[in-house]
């Protein structure tokens, strides 16, 4: 495996024991019960791609495995358009670096602040207790979830694409909502990268990359790559995932779904 990359995400250990056992190759363990941690900020946006894209697409994602709805979306679009406004994310002119660092200082934990405020002004105690449930672990910073995807700390997704030898994710500990949404959010950034790169992960400066995500026949819908101008071919089960896995393999980049079930 040394010539490939390798991103597993862990639910139970099981893909632990097994990279563990992989020679020839550096395998690294981010899990909450270890030491090292790993820290993800969704907002922050990925180096090159659309700050109100980027926004856009975490937002569909996030509302989608909450089963939040559109009224409860344009809410938090609101909000967090907001925030990227208030740390002059969309200012223009400004290089993709610049729109990394200052979309670092979007959180989850900050939308939570500004959601219960607005809240507490505009609705009764049981709507804003029920919308609240949706972000209630972010109010926590020592909470796995907060810790995990609410921190300014946190690196953007995109960190992950080239990191060395195997990298395992434990997500043991995870909602399902949280699950589905971090396995969406990786296939998006993964596939992106890899569409949008003349040869993809065949390219010279690259490795071909293998990415395993949960559930996934569950949560990543193909009409969200459609928007890319992306031709998917049915595949023999005609499951969305499929058509994804195909399309990626052309760009070097191998799609495998685990079940937490």
């Amino acid at each position: 495996m040394e010539n490939y990359n390798v991103v597993l995400m862990d639910h139970g250990n099981n893909w632990e024991r097994v990279a563990k056992r992989t020679k020839g190759t550096s395998c690294t363990v981010f899990s909450p019960k270890k030491e090292k941690k790993l820290q993800i900020n969704p907002w922050k946006v990925p180096y090159g791609f659309d700050p109100k894209d980027w926004m856009s697409k975490v937002l569909v994602q996030f509302c989608r495995a909450e089963g939040l709805l559109e009224r409860s979306k344009v809410l938090i679009e609101e909000l967090v358009t907001g925030l990227y406004k208030e740390f002059g994310v969309f200012e223009e002119g400004i290089s993709a670096k610049e729109v990394s660092e200052r979309s670092s200082k979007v959180t989850f934990q900050k939308l939570y602040t500004e959601l219960e405020a607005y809240l507490s002004k505009k609705v009764n105690a049981m709507v804003k207790e029920r919308l609240l449930s949706h972000f209630s672990d972010f109010q926590d910073p020592d909470s796995f979830l907060c810790s995990f995807l609410g921190s300014s700390n946190g690196v953007s997704i995109d960190a992950l694409i080239h990191t060395e030898g195997v990298t395992v994710l434990d997500c043991e500990g995870l909602r399902e909502s949280s699950i589905g949404f971090v396995s969406e959010l990786l296939v998006y950034t993964f596939f992106c990268y890899a569409y949008k790169k003349t040869d993809g992960f065949f390219a010279k400066d690259e490795s071909e990359t293998f990415l395993c995500v949960l559930d996934a026949e569950i949560y990543v819908p193909v009409y969200d790559f459609q928007d890319m101008g992306v031709t998917f071919e049915p595949d023999s089960l005609g499951s969305d995932f499929g058509k994804i896995q195909d399309a990626a393999a052309a760009s070097g980049l191998y799609l495998f779904s685990s079940s937490t079930r």
